[in-house]
């Protein structure tokens, strides 16, 4: 996965005040992977609700880990597009060449702009060559709706009479496209893309929907800690996706360690009175 000033290291993830010193940007796929990193390391090492998920989808734990860091890398998709970046056109410009298009505003929040791209565009791509084996769109949607509705609500159910050509450029599309593409070579190895087929069509879909309310809450909880700079400074130099893989998962164990979010182990030994 050799770096070649891939498209999608022109779009920012976060941003500092011009005002404040230091780095002031964070490019946008290490974002994605700050927050897919926490919510591996989390399931990873919280072995009961790992083995919930795991039951429901009868699949193994290996498995489930790619399965869910695929769709945490998504829950910032909204803001690979032209509205979005439009919001720092200083920025645009210094990563781009070009300042951003004022005809596509930022009028409408990241969550739903990711979603309805989802709805109009990748969704359709997704089912037509067969990313997951057995998968509906129906199924899929409750998977990136739990995702996008990463600010603790449901992202916009949908676009206001438009298309998402009115928030995304071609280009964006395109680096969609390429982001995506490394995200799966990533994530989606092995058996994972099997895993909706291990469980009937009607039942993986049932699944999905119960499911979907403990995995939004999962990804609240990353999209929290992978936004902390104390554990993930900005990165604005171009870094193959997997090494940065590497780097973020070791960053997320230290911010789930610090942070407290991890159950503690049970001491069957402790009397009431020693506890």
């Amino acid at each position: 996965m050799k770096m070649k000033n891939e498209s999608y290291c022109k779009y920012w993830g976060k941003a500092k005040p011009s005002s404040e010193d230091g780095v002031q940007y964070h490019l946008l796929p290490y974002h994605s992977l700050d927050v897919a990193a926490v919510g591996f390391e989390y399931l990873a090492v919280h072995e009961s609700l790992s083995q919930y998920f795991c039951d429901k989808l009868n699949c193994c734990k290996e498995d489930w880990l790619n399965w869910a860091a695929f769709w945490f890398a998504l829950h910032d998709l909204g803001k690979f597009s032209e509205a979005f970046q439009s919001q720092k056109p200083e920025l645009v410009e210094h990563l781009q060449g070009r300042l951003p298009d004022s005809d596509k505003p930022y009028n409408e929040r990241h969550d739903s702009l990711g979603q309805w791209y989802w709805n109009d565009r990748l969704s359709t791509r997704v089912i037509e060559e067969s990313w997951f084996y057995g998968a509906t769109k129906t199924s899929l949607d409750c998977w990136m709706r739990s995702v996008t509705g990463h600010h603790g609500q449901p992202p916009k159910a949908t676009m206001p009479n438009c298309a998402s050509d009115e928030y995304y450029s071609k280009n964006d599309r395109k680096t969609i496209d390429e982001f995506i593409a490394h995200i799966r070579d990533l994530f989606l190895t092995g058996n994972v893309p099997g895993i909706p087929a291990l469980v009937e069509p009607v039942k993986f879909e049932h699944v999905s929907q119960s499911l979907s309310w403990w995995f939004s809450g999962i990804t609240v909880l990353a999209d929290w800690l992978g936004s902390n700079t104390d554990y993930f400074p900005y990165v604005f130099e171009e870094i193959p996706l997997e090494t940065y893989w590497l780097r973020a998962r070791n960053q997320a164990k230290v911010a789930l360690k610090n942070s407290g979010v991890i159950p503690g182990a049970v001491k069957t030994q402790l009397s009431f009175y020693d506890l």
